[in-house]
């Protein structure tokens, strides 16, 4: 039986167990080292903020007198009081325009004063329009002798000019293959 195993000494086993200390030491740099680069950006983002804060210009000794909200009209989501941070909205800004819309819309299909002192009044536009169908519609210029040949000369093509122009071929190419 003792013929089967190999006697030589210079084949070892594997060690159970683990030499602890080299690890130890690794984990003790490997946190000493992050250490060092998390101080190091510390002091560098540091340094940055007040080099930053230097290059800054300083505020112009009038900007404390500008006045906090905006002159008047403002944006509907503007501030309209000091110290607001929330837009003071009475109405959602579509529901507004939709009710504007809608006032527009009577308005041009109703009748009303425009001026009631000055005799100007409003009507529908679908009587507007019926009124200047009867009236004939609205005045036009009238054009002189040389504008209606101008216009008619770069209007009209001549058709001596469509008749004359060939109409292309399409090129046949020759393949020259090997033979």
């Amino acid at each position: 039986m003792s013929e089967g195993h190999n006697k030589d000494e210079d084949i070892k086993h594997e060690v159970e167990r683990i030499n602890l200390k080299p690890l130890i030491w690794s984990l003790f740099y490997l946190a000493l080292g992050t250490a060092a680069v998390a101080a190091l950006m510390y002091v560098m983002f540091d340094y940055f903020e007040s080099r930053e804060k230097a290059a800054d210009p300083k505020p112009s000794p009038l900007a404390d007198e500008r006045p906090a909200l905006p002159p008047a009209p403002r944006l509907q989501l503007a501030p309209s009081q000091k110290g607001q941070t929330e837009p003071d909205l009475k109405e959602h800004p579509l529901e507004e325009l939709k009710r504007m819309r809608e006032e527009e819309n009577a308005k041009i299909a109703s009748y009303g004063w425009v001026d009631e002192n000055a005799g100007i009044a409003r009507i529908p536009i679908s009587r507007a329009k019926e009124l200047l169908f009867e009236k004939g519609g609205l005045p036009v210029r009238q054009a002189t002798e040389a504008e209606v040949r101008e216009a008619l000369k770069s209007s009209i093509v001549p058709k001596q000019a469509e008749t004359q122009t060939p109409t292309p071929k399409p090129a046949v190419k020759k393949h020259e293959g090997h033979q």
